[in-house]
């Protein structure tokens, strides 16, 4: 993205660049800045110990075993809705401290009663959540690959 922003001429400029201000705390220093913009605490950065939490950690359980062929990531995306990490309108309040803890990725083997997720939840009545967690999980009896992370890169 440096390079195609015009500010290095080679990837291998950019990589030194981008290098050097993570060194020097300027990145760091942007990121304060983002998310103060955003309402947030920057000194969060440095005192993660200051960050909300959920009062419960909820573990879902594979009701199968095999291995991990898929994910549905917007039943995924529902399911942090419902625990109050997103908005189903505009007028709903989120909730910073919850959130789906995903353990378990395409790829991975899965025995019976393995954590698939952890819901961080600060809500009483979890049980249609996980629902819709193992649901989100596509679980095969035959191995499967997990997904290329780097498809490409730019020289």
């Amino acid at each position: 993205m440096v390079v195609l922003g015009g500010k290095a001429d080679t990837v291998h400029e950019a990589r030194t660049m981008l290098e050097q201000v993570i060194q020097n705390g300027k990145a760091l220093e942007k990121m304060k800045t983002f998310i103060e913009a955003q309402g947030g605490d920057p000194a969060s950065v440095e005192r993660p110990e200051t960050l909300v939490t959920a009062s419960s950690f909820i573990e879902v359980k594979a009701d199968t075993e095999g291995f991990v062929h898929r994910m549905d990531a917007a039943l995924i995306g529902r399911a942090a809705m419902v625990l109050g990490a997103g908005r189903a309108t505009k007028e709903d309040k989120i909730d910073h401290a919850v959130g789906v803890e995903l353990v378990k990725k395409i790829g991975d083997s899965v025995k019976h009663g393995e954590t698939l997720a952890v819901l961080h939840t600060n809500k009483d009545e979890n049980e249609a959540v996980k629902d819709m967690i193992n649901r989100a999980y596509e679980i095969e009896e035959k191995p499967a690959s997990a997904p290329s992370l780097i498809y490409d890169t730019i020289e």
